[in-house]
């Protein structure tokens, strides 16, 4: 059995039927290996000074460099890649008004790691292990970095297992796939999705850009605010701005100042939209009966 390849110019409505059904998708060189080559040189410092894992947990022979914003301009691109946060906006959208940007890191897997441990990326939430099964929290990227092997580390996924309670490290690596792919292609998949790092059997590093994204009323992984600099969030397109966090969880989290949009707190001689919560209210009653309620109540008075 093989894995779900699509070609780079496969639509958002493709990866979202993908993500539904098998929890999964491969798009394969959904950037140019000059993007990646770019990503490499201006992270490479950083990765050379980044410590090992602790534990095989974490994997005792890889580093993970975070901040990648704040440290590669060229993964700006690849962040907002359209068809990724479209697919996520509509996946996540189904239970949600708004997604954010959750992490940001470069995963090198040295020679002679051993696999990681089975996991979902939702368990970042304090394992919590009761969100329904229909329930979607987060979708989760692998930018390979160089090509991605058998041999070399790849990611490996368990299809399907996004429909599934079981605990994760009941599952061992027989029960895994490896994401083969070419450099500049992704690997996307559900924060349900059963899955871990190979163990690199090579003598050469495997790199790796991991960017999730998840609901807007979660707390992100990687504290946005922080990695990014407000100088350096200030030049960013808003599109990226609000993605990274200044942007409303949902009609009534995060909001600054006397019920403002959080986008002012870059330029506080503005003043936010003051129809910012009926426009989410409104959102959420594709999926909430008492967002219904609630706006139609509103909209009677």
């Amino acid at each position: 059995m093989s894995l779900i390849h699509l070609p780079s110019g496969a639509s958002v409505e493709q990866v979202v039927e993908c993500l539904t059904e098998h929890g999964y998708c491969i798009i394969d060189q959904a950037v140019s290996e000059d993007v990646v080559d770019a990503v490499n040189r201006e992270m490479e410092p950083y990765v050379g000074t980044t410590d090992d894992g602790v534990n095989n947990a974490l994997g005792k022979q890889t580093r993970r460099s975070g901040a990648v914003i704040a440290r590669s301009k060229s993964s700006h691109q690849i962040v907002m890649h359209p068809t990724v946060v479209g697919a996520t906006r509509a996946f996540l959208g189904r239970n949600a008004t708004k997604i954010q940007l959750n992490l940001t890191q470069v995963i090198s897997i040295g020679p002679g790691n051993k696999e990681q441990f089975l996991h979902r990326d939702e368990f970042a939430w304090d394992w919590y292990d009761h969100f329904p099964e229909d329930f979607q929290t987060e979708v989760s990227t692998i930018w390979a970095l160089d090509d991605f092997t058998e041999e070399n580390g790849a990611t490996r996924v368990i299809p399907g297992s996004h429909k599934t309670k079981g605990v994760a490290t009941e599952y061992t690596i027989k029960d895994t796939l490896a994401a083969e792919m070419k450099k500049g292609s992704v690997l996307i998949y559900s924060g349900k999705t059963i899955h871990g790092g190979g163990p690199n059997r090579t003598n050469t590093w495997r790199r790796a850009l991991n960017l999730d994204y998840c609901i807007g009323w979660l707390r992100q992984e990687e504290n946005q605010y922080l990695v990014v600099p407000p100088e350096l969030a200030k030049t960013l397109p808003i599109d990226m701005q609000r993605l990274i966090g200044y942007d409303l969880g949902a009609a009534s989290l995060g909001y600054v100042r006397e019920f403002e949009d959080p986008l002012v707190s870059l330029y506080p001689e503005e003043k936010g939209d003051p129809k910012i919560f009926m426009t989410l209210l409104e959102e959420a009653t594709k999926f909430s009966d008492n967002a219904k309620g609630v706006f139609n109540f509103v909209n009677n008075q």
